[in-house]
């Protein structure tokens, strides 16, 4: 199927249908919304119409029918047009963190374009935050695949030699059996956070 990018005039039209200072207002306020939930400790599902009186827009679920164990994209409306505030994964995937935990933001703001760019917050193209984001995959000598126990023990040693020196990722299992996902938080500067990357890597 073809997807082909959209047009600098459509760009532009989406732009001025929704501001992108409104995006990054409305991606904080759900993004605050879920870690409330998160903090409370509730397995309950998102309430989709809680969320949507407290971000102040609609928001809806790119699947709809999908039941709350399945993953799933958050999005919100306004003027006729969509943005992604998150997504998450099936049940099967989330470690064990209940639904709100389970939410990870999108950070990206599709009303910042060429003709804007110079004048939007985060996404300036001087002093940008980077984070990072590594593929792990664990194998035995003998190719065959780790147990869940050795998993975890890797996540726990991942975890504890980074923070030593200053890291502190989240590490969130794939849905291959063997791989682990590892984030690392945002900091200025790329050469610095490749830095911190590989050496919380290599330790």
């Amino acid at each position: 199927m073809e997807l082909p990018l959209p047009s600098n005039e459509t760009l532009v039209e989406y732009s001025e249908s929704i501001p992108w200072q409104m995006i990054e207002d409305r991606k904080r306020a759900f993004n605050d919304a879920v870690k409330a939930l998160a903090d409370s400790g509730s397995d309950a599902p998102l309430d989709l119409a809680a969320l949507s009186t407290h971000v102040g827009l609609p928001i809806t679920t790119y699947y709809p029918d999908a039941p709350a164990e399945q993953g799933n994209v958050f999005l919100a409306e306004h003027n006729g047009h969509t943005f992604v505030l998150g997504s998450t994964v099936s049940a099967r995937y989330r470690s064990g963190k209940t639904p709100a935990k389970a939410v990870v933001p999108y950070n990206f703001n599709p009303s910042v374009n060429h003709t804007n760019l110079a004048i939007t917050d985060a996404p300036t193209t001087q002093m940008r935050a980077l984070g990072a984001e590594l593929e792990l995959g664990l194998l035995h000598p003998d190719g065959h695949g780790p147990a869940e126990s050795e998993m975890q023990t890797f996540i726990r040693a991942y975890s504890q030699h980074a923070r030593r020196i200053g890291v502190t990722p989240q590490i969130d299992r794939e849905a291959c059996q063997y791989q682990v996902e590892c984030h690392v938080a945002p900091g200025v500067g790329y050469r610095s956070r490749a830095h911190r990357s590989t050496a919380s890597w290599r330790r």
